[in-house]
């Protein structure tokens, strides 16, 4: 019955668009609608859907490998759709051959064209069937789920860190990420090196022309980038020297500099040096008050950090971390004093295992109850180390 109404209404167009010198789409239902032009974010296919006719959308991949069917999760403009590649059967039989996937990863930004699928024998409402998967760019303004660290909630219908318990954003709103600016690594890479040719350091005796680029390291946040420069100066030590007087040694230097969103938000020089505050590193610990604020180590560093605390109350610090970035290498109470029921502070010991931003995740609870009293988080951009031989270490061995 369907089939002859879409051939009738058909007929009656093109005999209508003959006399009006023009051919229009019809509107068979709900479904139906005008086919959209261009490529499309997810959210403007599923504002106006066309099923069962081959349209482009893009965005992220998420969920690649982690569902139990040759399928992932693309999102772009905070929503999302289901895109299926493998072997595909229609409800009359009809197969649809896989598509290949290999060299896509989670994060990567693909336009795809394929179906968008009615619920069905063989496919559920809104399914993407793909034809081609393709690796683009970017076209839209703003960040997207995957890329500010959020993570799908299959339970809850919508996104979340991990390390945040209050960070669930129902699927459709319009979040957080919207705000973020879009960065290419090319302007990302002009915003480090101006920094690096600001920096006291080099702006005391740094030698025009000896900045050149070594390694540029993709990092696990939004929009950023670690630029690795090697430059010379014309005296040993780091920041302003003046009035130190020093031996006359050109000396070579190497910065890491991590850019994201268009600012610099961690740099170190020669592994102890902190370009951002203008610092040592080399005796590193945390305090309770530096919360908010980003730490930066370099791979193999160990770093301290202390929360306060009090044993005999039943209360103790859970950190929940990657363990593929951190390596809890000890954790220790320090009572303040040996009077019964005094606090104290409980010290976790952290070594930076690979290049990447970790968060840790730190929960104030007793084991016999579900909810914690307070939560603490912290930020930790590891960068690389140099290895015996002058090379660049990126993770430990």
């Amino acid at each position: 019955m369907r089939k002859r109404l879409a051939v009738l209404t058909l007929v009656l167009l093109l005999i209508g668009g003959a006399v009006a010198g023009t051919v229009a789409w019809a509107d068979l239902g709900a479904n139906r609608n005008e086919i959209p032009k261009g490529v499309l974010s997810v959210a403007e296919l599923l504002e106006n859907p066309v099923y069962d006719t081959e349209v482009t959308i893009q965005g992220e991949v998420t969920l690649l490998g982690e569902l139990f069917c040759p399928c992932f999760v693309l999102v772009s403009e905070g929503e999302t759709i289901q895109v299926w590649y493998g072997l595909m059967v229609e409800d009359d039989g009809t197969e649809k051959p896989p598509v290949s996937v290999e060299g896509i990863e989670n994060g990567d930004w693909v336009v795809i064209t394929g179906e968008v699928k009615q619920a069905g024998q063989h496919t559920a409402l809104n399914d993407f069937w793909a034809t081609s998967i393709e690796k683009g760019e970017a076209q839209i303004v703003g960040g997207t789920p995957g890329s500010c660290g959020y993570v799908w909630d299959a339970e809850r219908g919508g996104w979340h860190r991990p390390w945040d318990p209050d960070s669930f954003i129902p699927a459709g709103d319009k979040p957080e990420w919207d705000k973020f600016i879009q960065m290419s690594e090319e302007e990302s890479q002009k915003i480090a090196e101006e920094f690096l040719r600001d920096s006291p350091t080099f702006r005391f005796d740094g030698i025009v022309g000896s900045v050149k680029l070594v390694e540029t390291l993709t990092m696990r946040c939004p929009y950023c980038w670690a630029f690795i420069f090697e430059f010379q100066t014309r005296h040993a030590g780091h920041g302003d020297r003046t009035g130190v007087v020093q031996a006359q040694v050109i000396t070579t230097h190497r910065a890491v500099i991590t850019v994201q969103e268009g600012e610099v938000v961690s740099a170190l020089c020669c592994e102890n040096w902190d370009m951002m505050t203008q610092s040592s590193i080399e005796a590193e610990s945390v305090s309770p008050e530096e919360e908010s604020q980003v730490t930066v180590l370099a791979v193999g560093n160990t770093i301290d950090v202390a929360l306060e605390a009090n044993a005999t109350t039943g209360y103790r610090w859970v950190a929940d971390f990657d363990e593929e970035l951190l390596e809890l290498v000890d954790q220790r109470y320090e009572a303040s004093s040996g009077l019964v029921g005094a606090s104290g502070k409980e010290v976790f010991v952290f070594r930076a295992l690979a290049v990447g931003r970790a968060y840790v995740q730190f929960s104030y609870e007793r084991p016999w109850e579900d909810e914690p009293i307070k939560t603490n988080t912290r930020t930790f951009d590891i960068l690389p180390s140099l290895d015996y031989e002058g090379r660049f270490q990126t993770a430990m061995d």
